[in-house]
């Protein structure tokens, strides 16, 4: 396809980004472009709407009745088949006030020194090149807990054809101080370094090869309810499932093994088997990460009903704020940094001293092994092999 024009407004502002179906907008305004904004070099000039300006991390006042709790409301088919409104409306609120109890914290990324540490850092950088994580795994970005709690109460997804969904015609609206906001998911792509090219929208909810997949280097039966993270067997490919469920996959608890988890893990991993291992032709062939972020951003925000919400994804959508040069030079932010590191590998008991790394055999017993040993570890010339991490006896050592 020709190369996209950029919207006028679009140019990024990177400043503090660095440490039935809803309607379309109106055809004479850019579908990225904030509602009702007057812009001068890309820069938004207009005030905040309602219920803004107003002191962050205070609930919004809600004057009317509701017959039920607000995680039932929002449940409700007239919250979720509402069109999208152009001003901020009680589900915002709703959402918005849910989200007020959930603790923010910045995105886990990875840790290169940690990986070297453990022998595995350069098949932890093929593995997620293959799958085409772009930067979003590695960039650190100040986290500004208000804004996201905003996005994250609002965002919803629409594109221009809903009876043919493409990611070229797909995008992510959200609300923010009151503006409505749009990008498309070429742009989210640009942002975070994805492949612009690939058309499909969104993960299967089934796939034929996930068992014989998980079979060859998970322990037990595979299902989406038991099966843990920890129940990979290899280091470099267990890092990789958590790095994903950390961040394009927003998953507030990155311990279980989700088939979405699996499914974008194959397409890291499916050079390393031979043709006849699969039954099926790659589910993430097609596959646009971008879309894909999005869509995972709208199923999110659910979560702040949750019992003991913790969120992690914020971080990950400063660059959209900075994209819309919305103004944060009031916004209070988190900086601190958030590593998988040695540390954080310990205190989820991967490893133990020494670097032992931790893990089950088929029959359930945890073993350990020193690291590094990249001649049973390296996936570069033994992936298929290595893969399975089975190890001689004189190895390992158990619990």
């Amino acid at each position: 396809m020709p190369p996209r024009k950029k919207p006028r407004h679009a140019k990024k502002n990177t400043t503090f980004a660095t440490t039935s179906g809803p309607s379309p907008p109106p055809a004479h305004r850019s579908p990225c472009e904030p509602v009702n904004l007057t812009t001068q070099a890309g820069i938004p000039t207009s005030s905040p709407r309602h219920p803004w300006p107003r002191l962050e991390n205070k609930k919004i006042r809600v004057d009317r009745d509701w017959a039920n709790s607000p995680k039932e409301e929002t449940e409700k088919p007239e919250c979720i088949n509402r069109p999208i409104s152009e001003t901020w409306d009680d589900y915002d609120t709703l959402f918005y006030n849910a989200w007020l109890n959930v603790e923010m914290l910045p995105t886990w990324l990875i840790d290169y020194p940690t990986l070297s540490s453990l022998g595995i850092n350069a098949d932890v950088t093929r593995l997620l090149t293959a799958i085409g994580l772009g930067k979003m795994p590695t960039t650190k970005y100040v986290l500004y807990p208000d804004l996201a709690r905003q996005l994250l109460s609002t965002c919803q997804v629409y594109y221009e054809n809903e009876h043919k969904k493409t990611a070229q015609e797909g995008y992510l609206t959200f609300m923010c101080r009151g503006m409505r906001y749009r990008i498309d998911f070429l742009d989210l792509c640009e942002l975070y370094g994805f492949n612009s090219a690939p058309t499909c929208t969104e993960l299967p909810t089934e796939w034929a090869d996930l068992q014989i997949f998980w079979s060859h280097f998970g322990t037990g039966h595979y299902t989406s309810r038991h099966s843990l993270l920890k129940d990979i067997r290899h280091p470099a490919l267990r890092y990789v499932a958590c790095v994903l469920g950390n961040t394009i996959l927003c998953k507030s608890d990155a311990t279980h093994m989700r088939k979405s988890d699996l499914i974008l893990l194959s397409s890291g991993t499916r050079h390393f088997f031979p043709p006849n291992f699969w039954t099926v032709d790659d589910p993430c062939a097609d596959l646009n990460l971008g879309a894909v972020f999005a869509h995972h951003l709208t199923t999110y925000k659910s979560k702040a009903f949750a019992k003991q919400p913790v969120e992690s994804v914020g971080s990950l959508l400063t660059p959209i704020f900075a994209y819309f040069n919305i103004d944060i030079g009031t916004a209070k932010m988190i900086s601190a940094d958030a590593r998988m590191d040695i540390a954080h590998l310990q205190r989820i008991h991967w490893i133990k001293k020494d670097m032992q790394w931790v893990f089950n055999d088929a029959a359930g017993t945890t073993m350990l092994f020193k690291l590094p040993q990249p001649g049973y570890t390296s996936l570069e010339t033994h992936g298929y092999h290595n893969l399975r991490f089975w190890l001689p006896p004189a190895t390992w050592s158990v619990i």
